[in-house]
């Protein structure tokens, strides 16, 4: 009954308050391992659903799940991408370590060995270029925002620096402009690489993880961000991911954090655009910002962008997002669904899983040895 009362469209929780006040378990599943909660979360952060998680309910399970399928998919293609291209790639790799590190903090199992291949495909590319790179900047396109993104993407899968790493965070660093903002190409592949925000937020961080004495570059860099006016839900994200990562002024991170808490939609996700419907890139990459900026994951507006992630996973793991790149590039197949939109549906679905990861308890530290 409990179940059939969750999945009640008027949002009306006085059943299941009475049900839960007789004793009906929030806990207990169907014959598919569905509980209530897992139903009224289809209908949105509902009086239900907080009815539901008063009486102890919990998407812990429900999230994990949601990770566990969208961590196996996002490792099987980009491992297939790797092969059929022979490159890394922002969306395959460098967004799937960082959400592979964030995965494994909260509990998430990795296929370990096929992230380490994934690792020696990127440093093998990297390297093969860093000298060519180091005489000429523009030798690796939009280095502000393809090599930023490769160096967090390392870091997450906890590569120490060496000379590949201090070869490309050099290369970064000339392409700072005097004003401290990093400027990319122009923006023909939105929203992955579009816009000054994403990549001087990425190459500060990028040069804060591999860089040496860039304390000054950050610094500017971070300036950059402070005063600069976003536009997009990417740029606002962005801007608040730099603060936070500088260590900006408390009010200006506050601000930044706020005006990216104003896009919110109603259904609970955010827009890349003002005039295009709620996805799942904008939508994970809000909610990472804020978690990071210090926002609690079980705030009202977080919860609310994670019911959002639940309801709209597709059963294969995977998010859609629609592709508004201008075709520069042949589709190569890498056996993630959604076909032409498949490149930034896998970032998207990085940014989600990263998004819902970062709601999971973290594991105890294993006890050290003696």
């Amino acid at each position: 009954p409990l179940m059939w009362a969750a999945f009640n469209e008027t949002r009306d929780p006085r059943i299941v308050e009475t049900l839960l006040d007789w004793g009906a378990d929030p806990a207990a599943t169907n014959h598919a391992g569905e509980t209530a909660l897992a139903w009224a979360l289809r209908r949105g952060d509902t009086p239900v659903v907080a009815a539901l998680r008063n009486a102890g309910a919990s998407d812990v399970a429900l999230t994990k799940a949601s990770v566990e399928k969208a961590v196996a998919l996002l490792q099987h293609s980009g491992s297939e991408f790797s092969r059929i291209s022979g490159c890394y790639s922002c969306h395959h790799q460098s967004l799937v370590q960082i959400a592979l590190g964030v995965a494994r903090a909260h509990g998430v199992g990795v296929d370990d060995t096929a992230a380490r291949q994934q690792v020696d495909a990127t440093l093998k590319v990297l390297s093969g270029v860093s000298a060519a790179a180091l005489r000429n900047r523009g030798r690796i396109p939009d280095v502000p925002i393809a090599v930023s993104y490769a160096l967090l993407g390392l870091s997450a899968e906890r590569h120490e620096a060496d000379a590949t790493t201090s070869a490309m965070a050099s290369v970064i660093t000339a392409w700072q402009s005097d004003d401290g903002a990093f400027y990319p190409l122009p923006p023909i592949r939105p929203p992955i690489e579009a816009d000054a925000f994403t990549a001087t937020a990425l190459s500060l961080r990028a040069l804060q993880l591999y860089g040496v004495s860039a304390d000054e570059r950050v610094t500017k860099a971070a300036h950059w961000l402070r005063v600069a006016t976003p536009r997009t839900t990417q740029e606002h994200a962005m801007q608040l991911l730099g603060l936070a990562w500088a260590n900006a002024p408390a009010a200006d991170i506050q601000a930044a954090a706020s005006a990216l808490l104003a896009e919110q939609q109603r259904d609970g996700g955010w827009a890349q655009l003002p005039t295009l419907e709620t996805d799942a890139y904008a939508t994970g990459q809000a909610l990472v910002a804020l978690q990071t900026a210090g926002h609690a994951v079980t705030s009202s507006a977080y919860r609310r962008g994670v019911a959002y992630l639940l309801r709209t996973q597709f059963p294969d793991g995977s998010w859609l997002v629609r592709s508004r790149t201008f075709p520069v590039q042949p589709l190569r197949d890498s056996g993630f669904p959604h076909e032409k939109h498949q490149w930034i549906s896998a970032a998207g679905t990085s940014w989600a899983a990263m998004a819902l990861a970062l709601t999971l308890p973290t594991p105890p530290a294993a006890p050290s040895v003696q």
